[in-house]
């Protein structure tokens, strides 16, 4: 079962990736897209980054807007202000997230779903 999920993460990743495509998807994402439960999809995903086939970032998510602060250093207990909402608030666990991106040069690669 644990392969065949894979296989449907990295293949649905694959084609919204393509050129002119998502630059970078959150397991969420691809659990809605799926309809498969968003920690089995974040598993896959991580095993799909261990294999080379993905990439994957930290990102900080403002607490009030939603907006992604990507141009931050993720310093934990770090006091920043959002550039959308003007809010400020601490960098903690809860408002940082990881973030996926498809690695086209691998795609000649064949993983044995």
């Amino acid at each position: 079962m644990e392969s065949h999920v894979t296989s449907k993460v990295y293949h649905v990743i694959q084609e919204i990736s393509a050129p002119g495509g998502i630059r970078s998807i959150t397991p969420g994402f691809v659990a809605r897209m799926l309809q498969l439960d968003p920690q089995t999809v974040f598993e896959a995903m991580v095993k799909l980054t261990d294999l080379g086939f993905l990439g994957q970032q930290l990102h900080i998510m403002c607490p009030f807007c939603a907006n992604a602060l990507d141009d931050q250093r993720l310093d934990l207990g770090k006091t920043i202000t959002c550039a959308v909402c003007g809010k400020t608030f601490v960098v903690s666990t809860e408002n940082i997230y990881m973030r996926f991106s498809y690695v086209p040069e691998k795609k000649h690669l064949v993983y044995p779903w």
